[in-house]
């Protein structure tokens, strides 16, 4: 039973850090994408 609980735990948690993971790549892309408009200004 305490493996079971084990591994919710670890499961919730790459899901968790998986999507701080995919907000971030969101956030350099945006940002990179607002370099290149002020550069082609």
């Amino acid at each position: 039973m305490i493996e079971y609980a084990i591994l919710i735990v670890m499961v919730v948690f790459a899901i968790g850090f998986g999507w701080l993971w995919v907000i971030e790549q969101r956030k350099r892309q945006r940002r990179k994408a607002l370099q290149q408009k002020g550069i082609e200004r």
